[in-house]
């Protein structure tokens, strides 16, 4: 069974084979337009769930059949990846404006376009998620240094996911409440730009963290549920300074961001509710097991196999549970019949 229909879109007969044997390697059913109007044709009749679309093509160029798509209630929920030659941040800022998802300079990588592809579709655990986010975010701003900051339950802001800065940058920050650029973002949920980090220093103050320097941007990632970053953006590989046009890009960017963590985090959630209904159910070949038991075996694979604030937030949903019900049988272990349900 195919993991999903991509429809891939452009005038380039190499390109779309290309894309026809790597994706169709991977699992996934292709099917194939040369130009913007027949991407619209097959968008309604063959219902992808992914289109993957150059942008210079005859009849319809990329930005408006994108932009008809998203205007379109049939098609306008389907994912759209613009794959294109044109790398000038102006070109990506409309790409992000006439509604695509993600954005991806020519030449390119397949395996690069496949790993997007899987977070997009949820294809890919949220750690993996946020990694290819990154790197997403570094090749659209054209920048060294993107890092993403999220809260601890102590309120310190630690970086889960960065380009550019060394593993024990990313492991031993820390920045406290009102001693970094990014605090200030989360608690305001509103973007920095600063153009010059040296003639910014006395507005910054003990907001600057140690490894800020020259131009940066700090926006809020912020999803359904409020608050779950901060994506911050430093070193432009160009040289010049980020301005107010790179920050509504990056904008963009932290809305597509916090749209794909979520849904792998909805995906994950559901993995370990059922990982753990299945150990607490008996089965024909083995006993059900404790609940306890079983969140011990799930703790084991944090990290490797489950998101461990997912772990935490789903444990915490277990333990309100089970104190609604503390004066009944334990959630989970049967009475012969009985399970625990957690998702409503």
């Amino acid at each position: 069974m195919a993991k999903g229909k991509i429809l891939v879109v452009d005038d380039e007969i190499y390109i779309v084979h290309i894309l026809d044997v790597s994706l169709g390697t991977e699992g996934y059913e292709v099917v194939t337009a040369l130009d913007g109007e027949q991407a619209i044709e097959k968008a309604n009749s063959e219902h992808p769930d992914l289109i993957v679309l150059d942008i210079m093509m005859p009849k319809l160029d990329g930005y408006e059949t994108c932009r008809r798509l998203k205007a379109d209630d049939a098609t306008r929920g389907i994912p759209v990846i613009l794959l294109s030659a044109k790398g000038r941040n102006i070109d990506k800022k409309i790409g992000f404006e006439v509604g695509a998802d993600d954005y991806i300079t020519k030449p390119f990588n397949p395996r690069k376009l496949l790993g997007r592809i899987n977070a997009i579709l949820g294809q890919a655990a949220s750690e993996d998620v946020l990694k290819l986010a990154i790197e997403m975010v570094a090749e659209v701003m054209n920048a060294r240094v993107v890092s993403l900051l999220t809260p601890e339950p102590d309120g310190d802001f630690v970086i889960r996911a960065a380009i550019g800065l060394s593993e024990d940058v990313v492991r031993l920050a820390h920045i406290r409440p009102g001693t970094g650029v990014a605090t200030w973002v989360a608690e305001n949920c509103r973007p920095v730009c600063v153009t010059n980090m040296d003639s910014e220093r006395e507005v910054l103050g003990s907001r600057r963290t140690q490894h800020q320097s020259g131009s940066f941007l700090s926006v809020p990632v912020e999803g359904e549920q409020g608050l779950l970053g901060v994506l911050n953006v430093a070193q432009p590989i160009t040289q010049k300074s980020f301005d107010a046009e790179d920050c509504h890009l990056l904008l963009h960017l932290a809305q597509r961001v916090a749209a794909a963590w979520e849904q792998a985090l909805t995906m994950e959630h559901v993995a370990v509710e059922d990982a753990c209904e299945s150990m607490t159910i008996g089965r024909p070949h083995r006993p059900a097991v404790r609940r306890g038991v079983a969140m011990n075996e799930i703790r084991r694979l944090t990290g490797r196999q489950f998101d461990p604030p997912v772990v935490d937030a789903f444990e915490r949903a277990l333990n309100e549970v089970e104190a609604q019900y503390e004066n009944g049988p334990e959630p989970g272990i049967a009475s012969e019949d009985a399970s625990l349900n957690t998702r409503g």
